[in-house]
């Protein structure tokens, strides 16, 4: 629960020690949160290309 200085985050988020304590993850709620909405945005991958002919 105590840890030395890190990288800065890109989305800050206060844990409340008590939550964390019981198992609540404020962090990895609002990663999951982030995440779903940017794969809301996806695009449509490409269709796979034709193999190539080899016998020329």
């Amino acid at each position: 629960m105590i840890e030395g200085e890190g990288v800065e985050p890109d989305i800050k988020v206060e844990n409340d020690p008590y939550k964390e304590f019981m198992g609540e993850d404020a962090q990895l709620n609002k990663a999951i949160e982030v995440i779903l909405e940017q794969l809301k945005d996806r695009k449509e991958l490409p269709s796979i290309p034709p193999p190539p002919v080899k016998n020329k």
